[in-house]
């Protein structure tokens, strides 16, 4: 009389595969987990209005602080890939951005941060430019005089350029009074860095006048 056994036995061993099948499905059950984006133009400068995107889908927008608290769902330790949309007049610096969701950790409670920086398209640039021996002479980018040099030869631009543009500046000399300055409307060239700086230009000048002679007088008569 072993039947009774048998089925216990069978019952038991039934129970426990559904045991672990429950328990299996309760370890795949995804899990909310919080994170912080921190949105920057440059280093330590917070940036609003950068939005967050996964799978195609807002899921926020930064605040003046820079900060967007997001809630995602997953398993713990899975990678999830958002996409970062910048503010007009600037761009992302990086690629997508690329979460993975861990527990709440420390004291605080904080959760895991992540930065996306999406600096400015354009740097202002302060050109100065030291031009010996050129006094008021016009000092031009795209055509537009954006500055004069003084008594001293300086002059001082600014302008707004894309990191790695290549600009052209030229110190126009076509006026009649700067026709013996040498060399003639010379053209100052720079590559803009990717930060807003002072960019120092120098081109010196030569004054090529002609040679003043001294008036002849009037021809005595010769006698024989």
């Amino acid at each position: 009389m072993q039947l009774p056994h048998l089925a216990s036995t069978r019952t038991r061993r039934v129970l426990c595969a559904w045991t672990l099948l429950l328990a299996a499905c309760a370890t795949h059950k995804p899990q909310r987990t919080s994170v912080m984006v921190r949105a920057e133009a440059d280093p330590g400068t917070p940036l609003p209005g950068v939005s967050v995107l996964l799978d195609g889908r807002a899921l926020g927008t930064s605040d003046a602080r820079g900060a967007l608290p997001l809630a995602l769902d997953g398993q713990l330790g899975e990678a999830i890939r958002l996409d970062v949309s910048c503010p007009n007049g600037h761009r992302l610096a990086s690629s997508a951005l690329r979460v993975v969701l861990r527990p709440v950790e420390g004291r605080d409670g904080r959760p895991p941060e992540y930065k996306v920086s999406c600096p400015p398209a354009r740097r202002w640039m302060v050109v100065a430019v030291r031009a010996k021996n050129a006094v008021n002479v016009p000092l031009r980018y795209l055509d537009h005089i954006i500055g004069r040099t003084d008594r001293d030869g300086i002059a001082h631009g600014l302008v707004a350029l894309m990191p790695g543009e290549r600009a052209k500046f030229v110190l126009d000399t076509s006026a009649p009074e700067h026709r013996y300055l040498r060399p003639q409307s010379p053209v100052l060239q720079l590559s803009a860095p990717d930060r807003d700086e002072v960019l120092m230009l120098e081109q010196p000048f030569v004054l090529d006048a002609p040679r003043r002679t001294a008036p002849r007088g009037p021809e005595l008569p010769i006698h024989f």
